[in-house]
């Protein structure tokens, strides 16, 4: 869990006969430090500058905050002698968090709960003028569970923030350095590690150069990181040089992009060691049953595997112990795989080479790589405006394919036609497909596809799609063809979505089956729904069996659904030695145009369906064949959740739900509801979690964490207070790109600073503001912004201005001089 502490510093200059003047200001902390019962944070401001006009005593009220609410004052005194601006206070945390996150540098990040852990803070602050330089200091102490009483692990990270920008000048650093230790006996050390990280970015004229250095002893075998990378960036031309080291002592890559059709060419290169050491495995499989591997306690592959032996190969081994946990049928088989030390002297080199020319009408490159022999082009030619041709090819030892491709653009839409051929493995194949997609919304149709593909390995695919805004059709078949043990491939895909049809349901089903000969059987099934919605459905399928042998056998089916008017029909199939397995299925859906039944607050929409994992068991009255057979179905229920962009799989939401995501701008990170080092919900497969069942009608506190932040983003508000309706819910997100800094110098329409005032900035994505403050020069910062437009108001002065914050800005934006007018 990612909390921000904020601090706010209030300066009160004491003179005689003057009033007291207020001057507030925001920082965040760049290393977030909260603990559980009492944080002592030291605020140390320390600077050497020239200062204009300062009193000989400055009182300050430091005020603390942990999510938006005060936690603590601190009385500070500085006095300032030869030009040295000094000051120092202490405060003492009374109020309780629930989790605390140390930054750790090469991307090792740890969690450390509050009751094993104490934290000591430092941090300095000083901005004048152009020049911003910030540091940050923690320590933290904890007694780790994995070990026995009587060690503690210490941790301590310094951070330097450093920022000069000066007419075109822009110069940035960014370091840090850490280090852990672990001890026995509270003395003994016995295990420690040192990091260091530094960034530097610099902006001249146009003229770009970033940097960044990293190293840590922490990783064995592990060289220092260097990274530089050069950019100039004029129009549309561009020139890039980089170069790294972490595992690699030597990567590369140089670029040069002219889009008025001049060349373009690109080079790349890399020699060093492997980040990790391939290996295999070979393991056997008693009978087909779906096996989990997990390598060091992370799960690798999860698939349906048949009898016999197996391999998997390019297990990325580290060092240390390497354990490969193989699971099927409850049962566990561990595998342990030593590490060889001497693969890691084992060196590749990697080479690439493009050059190309682009125009308006012709485009072609050709791609060479050293390390694996290959080389591609392609070549794409403007016929007409509308209308462009291209080939393209590539080879290599595994791989020969070449295709061509037309696009033909037109008042009723789009039309992509591809032909392409191929030889991988010793076997050739082939591949057509059209696309036809209108560009008219309100077009009978809106897309087609007709897609046949073939390979002399005997398998083949053919598929039909159709779709126009009322009926969905849908049409797919494919066919795999073995000899001898060689495996098999059947696929059949059919997928439908509507929001209005999607609802909560429950349903029951009867099927009996009769067979009317000894090698042909009909089952029927008669099915009854009842939505959450009161509304009914009703529905019948009708299959016939042909199994003639143990080996082969057909059966075809078709439903019906009365109350929606969908139509199923599939064939199915399995033909001996030569034709395995075959299946075709066609769906036929009647969109109808409904209200979505629930209403999420914040005008979302939310809808439901009804998914079953279904167990049949059947069984034979008697011999007589002629004596209907019994048929039991048992279902389980899950529900496809959604509400604006959000779409969660979870259990059938009864009750009120919520629904969460994490930002873009978070990445990779996880979210959802842990207790301990155990997540009871969390963001699925399709990126948002389900929280079903909170209960309805009253108020609840709900407090997310976040695990794999990304370096430098901010996951935002944690804790959220939420109040649900009768089956309704919340969307929320977590995290924000909201990362901008604004500064600038407010003026009255005279032209006058408008000093010592406080005032609000307003966008349409923000509208309950920003609160931000002008000094004794009419200066003002504002943090926690994005691109757009923002309104400044100074509620008290009656004042306002528009700043807009430009979509490629990044980081600190300069406003200028912002002149306010009457509200």
């Amino acid at each position: 869990m990612d909390r921000r502490v904020s601090k706010c510093i209030t300066i009160i200059p004491e003179q005689p006969g003057s009033t007291r003047a207020r001057q507030t200001r925001t920082q965040q902390a760049h290393a977030p430090l909260v603990a559980a019962s009492r944080i002592v944070l030291f605020v140390l401001f320390l600077a050497v500058t020239q200062l204009a006009a300062v009193p000989a005593e400055i009182e300050l009220q430091c005020s603390l905050t942990v999510d938006g609410r005060p936690a603590g004052e601190i009385p500070v005194l500085i006095d300032e002698s030869e030009n040295r601006l000094s000051a120092i206070g202490e405060a003492v945390l009374e109020r309780a968090a629930p989790l605390a996150r140390l930054p750790k540098h090469v991307n090792r990040q740890e969690w450390w709960t509050p009751d094993e852990l104490q934290v000591l803070g430092l941090e300095a602050v000083f901005d004048v003028n152009a020049l911003a330089l910030e540091l940050h200091i923690a320590e933290a102490v904890r007694v780790p569970e994995r070990h026995r009483q009587g060690t503690r692990q210490t941790a301590q990270d310094a951070t330097v923030h450093s920022e000069l920008i000066s007419g075109g000048i822009n110069i940035t650093a960014n370091a840090s350095a850490g280090r852990e230790a672990l001890y026995e006996d509270e003395t003994d050390e016995v295990e420690a590690g040192v990091s260091f990280a530094l960034d530097p970015f610099v902006n001249i004229d146009g003229w770009v150069l970033e940097g960044s250095l990293r190293a840590d002893s922490r990783i064995p075998n592990a060289f220092p990181l260097v990274a530089a990378r050069v950019v100039r960036d004029d129009m549309q031309r561009e020139l890039r040089f980089e170069a790294g080291s972490l595992r690699y002592p030597v990567s590369g890559a140089l670029t040069r992009v002219q889009m008025q059709g001049l060349a373009v060419y690109r080079l790349f290169a890399n020699d060093g060691e492997r980040s990790h050491i391939p290996d295999s495995v070979e393991f056997d499989v008693e009978k087909p049953t779906t096996v989990t591997l997990t390598l060091n306690g992370e799960n690798i592959m999860t698939r349906y595997l048949y009898a016999g032996p197996h391999i998997v190969e390019d297990l990325p081994l580290t060092q240390g112990r390497n354990e490969l946990v193989i699971a099927e049928n409850g049962e566990q088989r561990v595998i342990p795989l030593p590490f060889d030390e001497s693969l890691l002297a084992r060196s590749h080199t990697d080479f690439s080479l493009s050059v190309g020319v682009l125009s308006d009408d012709f485009a072609a490159e050709l791609d060479a790589e050293k390390h694996k022999p290959a080389a591609s082009g392609f070549a794409r030619l403007g016929i007409t405006p509308a209308w462009t041709a291209g080939v393209y090819a590539h080879g290599d030892p595994d791989t020969v394919m070449g295709g061509i491709e037309t696009v033909h653009a037109t008042g009723a839409g789009v039309i992509r036609a591809n032909a392409s051929a191929s030889k991988s493995g010793g076997a050739p194949g082939a591949k057509a497909s059209l696309n036809w997609m209108t560009s008219a919304e309100d077009s009978a149709f809106a897309a087609a596809l007709v897609s046949v593909s073939a390979t002399t390995r005997k398998f083949a695919t053919a598929g039909v799609l159709a779709r126009d805004n009322r009926n969905w059709l849908e049409t797919w078949g494919s066919a795999a063809f073995r000899i001898g043990k060689s495996a098999s491939l059947t696929n059949s895909v059919r997928l439908r979505f509507a929001a209005g049809s999607i609802i909560p349901s429950f349903g029951a089903s009867a099927t009996g089956k009769v067979t009317v000969a000894p090698s042909v059987h009909v089952t029927a099934t008669v099915r009854a729904d009842v939505a959450s919605t009161g509304q009914t459905a009703f529905g019948g399928m009708i299959a016939v069996g042909w199994v003639p042998t143990s080996a082969a056998g057909i059966r075809a089916s078709a439903s019906q659904d009365f109350s929606s008017l969908a139509t199923d029909a599939a064939v199915s199939g399995n033909g001996g030695k030569n034709l395995s397995d075959f299946k075709w299925n066609t769906s036929i859906r009647r969109v109808q145009e409904a209200e979505a039944p629930w209403l999420v607050r914040e005008n979302l929409k939310y809808g439901g369906s009804r998914g079953t994992m279904q167990l049949s068991i059947a069984g034979e009255a008697g011999d007589d064949p002629g004596i209907a057979a019994w048929a039991v179905d048992a279902s389980a229920e899950t529900a496809i959740l959604f509400a604006g962009t959000s779409l969660a799989i979870g259990k059938p939401a009864r009750d009120s739900f919520v629904l969460f995501r994490t930002h873009p701008a978070l990445g990779s990170a996880v979210a959802g509801i842990k207790a301990g080092d155990r997540w009871n919900e969390r963001t699925g497969v399709l990126g948002t979690g389900v929280l079903s069942g909170i209960g309805s009608n009253r108020v609840q506190k709900i407090s997310f964490a976040v695990d794999y932040l990304p370096e430098g983003a901010d996951s935002g508000n944690l804790a959220h207070v939420v109040f649900p309706g009768y089956r309704s819910g919340y969307s929320i997100v977590l995290g924000t790109d909201a990362e901008m800094y604004a500064t600038g110098q407010l003026v009255d329409q005279n032209g006058m600073p408008v000093l010592w005032s406080a005032g609000i900035a307003r966008s349409a994505d923000t509208p309950a503001g920003i609160r931000f403050f002008s000094d004794e020069n009419g200066n003002f910062e504002i943090a926690g912004l994005k691109a757009g437009e923002w309104v400044l108001e100074l509620p008290k002065k009656g004042l306002s201005a528009v700043i807009v914050l430009p979509d490629d800005a990044k980081g600190w934006f300069e406003a200028g001089t912002v002149k306010m007018e009457a509200l």
